[in-house]
């Protein structure tokens, strides 16, 4: 193969051939490809933003419903602590907290 049988000069034959130039149709097939390429990745990019975009609500929803559920349960928790006792428990704690002291006196 020869410069003349492409009909190409030679300063162009040997430019092709040491890979100094690259012929037209190949850069557009590069071209296309990268295009190509870059759409299909920012397609994807696109996709992991909208899943983003819904996890983040999941999750400050989730958090809410901690929050309130958090919140019902101290209410809970307070209510029951808080509650009058009948005085047959009354007498109970008493005699119990009684109990504990005289053990602790009498260890002493």
């Amino acid at each position: 193969m020869r410069a003349s049988s492409l009909q190409l000069t030679d300063e162009e034959f040997e430019d092709y051939t040491s890979g100094k130039r690259i012929p037209t149709s190949f850069k557009n097939s590069i071209s296309t490809y990268v295009m190509r390429s870059i759409g299909n990745s920012i397609k994807r990019i696109d996709g992991l933003l909208s899943k983003q975009a819904e996890l983040v609500g999941k999750v400050e929803q989730l958090e809410a419903g901690i929050e309130r559920d958090s919140e019902q349960f101290k209410c809970q928790v307070n209510e029951f602590i808080n509650q009058d006792y009948p005085d047959e428990i009354k007498k109970i704690i008493e005699n119990n907290k009684k109990a504990a002291k005289e053990e602790e006196n009498s260890g002493s």
